[in-house]
């Protein structure tokens, strides 16, 4: 089974590197990569299914708090969303997980 994973993230490297990861153990995995929320909910309005969404907490224009409060109003299929982060107090992992993240890792 291929599983496609949306990463939503405004550092292409950090796309590069968690590609490569998943890539060595799951290599039938599709990654797509989005680079701000606002290209994330493009994709996600064009049809895109991901069976993960990988989301960066701190990014432009939109953050991945809003991303995640955007995406568990529609009334799409749930799919489980990682928030990743360099650093996160513990007030906003408790804020991510209050609105529906599966995993905050950082």
């Amino acid at each position: 089974m291929q599983y496609t994973i949306l990463v939503v993230d405004d550092d292409d490297d950090d796309f590069l590197l968690l590609q490569a990861y998943i890539q060595q153990y799951r290599p039938a995995s599709k990654l797509i990569y989005a680079a701000t929320g606002m290209d994330a909910i493009d994709l996600l309005g064009k049809g895109l299914t991901p069976n993960l969404i990988f989301l960066d907490a701190h990014m432009p224009q939109m953050d991945g708090y809003e991303f995640l409060m955007w995406l568990m109003n529609t009334n799409r299929q749930p799919v489980p969303v990682i928030v990743w982060s360099g650093s996160l107090s513990e007030e906003a992992i408790l804020r991510f997980y209050r609105a529906g993240a599966n995993a905050v890792l950082f």
